[in-house]
């Protein structure tokens, strides 16, 4: 489990899934990408306002080639993150 102040997540290495936790202090947009270590987008995986509370995404990484990834996640319009994982 990695963990960045309100941000947990379980990535490497990952097959099938990962999972994104997020917890927010106040409702609020909440923004998830995904690229791939090119920098290209690959997946949206949230855009969406969220209450206040714990959030879990679950992201189906199946149809993605084995590789390193970055998953980008923005919370509201300044707390952004970017966390890194390996598809095998």
């Amino acid at each position: 489990m990695r963990c960045k102040e309100r941000t947990c997540c379980d990535l490497n290495p990952s097959q099938l899934a990962n999972t994104i936790l997020i917890s927010q202090k106040e409702a609020g947009n909440v923004n998830i990408r995904l690229f791939n270590a090119e920098g290209r987008f690959v997946k949206q995986v949230a855009n969406e306002n969220l209450s206040k509370g714990s959030h879990k995404f679950d992201v189906n990484i199946q149809d993605t080639a084995s590789g390193i990834y970055y998953y980008k996640i923005t919370l509201g319009n300044s707390n952004t993150y970017h966390l890194k994982f390996i598809k095998i």
